[in-house]
């Protein structure tokens, strides 16, 4: 039986999941001075899959590191940027709204859960109310066990995608293929399946991109960005700069999306 885990995703990978775009990840792989290490092989388990690494200094000396996302076939909750937009008690749901607009409508749990209940909504409601999104409705006429509140037309503010609940989630993907590699090793295909948007029509007389984030990784006069100068630029604004030059290994995670309740 497959299992759910969380995986984190940046707004921009989320609009390019949700275009079709994006059809794997590279995440980090947890091992310090990387070019003592060669990769061996992934070993995919009933339960967990491992990727095996031999030690260059002493080559029948093996190390060896857990997938963090189970294995091949498990299913995968993306967490993103949310917040909350509205809710019916009477119906006991919560709706949630997505950076890109998009809401869902979500059904809250029994009592006894620690969150996504009766009780957590009651609490974000107050928060709201203290920050003045919130305000209360004909105040003087309010009893302590009926409030009701009405948006101000203040933003409420964005929760970190860490905090998103599994309820929340609207994108679910299984994961179908698992590697590893080092992170410059990347192909042109591989760097498209990333998600990455090339971008034409520069202005070979000023050089100036019409994507910011892609300013310090094109040649002067360039007029298309290949997709491995695409992928570097992307790496290094979710990572920080200079990340791709420590060329570490890396997770290479296939996935397809799955069609799973109104995500």
């Amino acid at each position: 039986m497959s299992k759910s885990r969380p995986i984190l995703f940046s707004p921009l990978m989320v609009e390019a999941i949700l275009a079709g775009r994006k059809s794997m990840t590279r995440r980090l792989l947890d091992i310090s001075e990387p070019d003592k290490y060669t990769y061996s092989s992934v070993l995919d388990s009933k339960v967990k899959a491992f990727a095996t690494f031999r030690y260059k200094p002493s080559p029948l000396t093996f190390h060896t590191v857990e997938f963090p996302y189970g294995r091949i076939g498990d299913l995968l909750w993306v967490r993103e940027s949310w917040r909350i937009s509205g809710w019916d008690f009477e119906e006991s749901t919560c709706t949630i709204e997505y950076k890109d607009g998009a809401k869902k409508v979500c059904e809250l749990r029994d009592w006894d859960s620690k969150i996504f209940n009766e009780e957590w909504l009651q609490s974000q409601i107050v928060n709201m109310a203290n920050k003045g999104i919130l305000a209360v409705v004909d105040p003087e006429n309010t009893t302590t066990d009926e409030v009701f509140y009405e948006w101000t037309g203040k933003e409420n503010s964005w929760k970190p995608s860490i905090h998103m609940p599994h309820e929340a989630s609207r994108i679910t993907l299984e994961i179908t293929k698992i590697r590893v590699e080092r992170l410059q090793d990347i192909s042109e295909e591989d760097a498209m399946a990333e998600g990455i948007e090339p971008v034409q029509g520069f202005d070979s007389g000023e050089g100036v991109p019409q994507r910011q984030m892609y300013e310090n990784y094109l040649p002067y006069g360039y007029t298309e960005v290949l997709p491995i100068a695409s992928f570097y630029s992307l790496w290094d604004c979710i990572n920080g700069e200079g990340a791709w030059d420590l060329n570490p290994f890396v997770w290479v995670v296939e996935f397809k999306r799955k069609e799973v309740g109104n995500g």
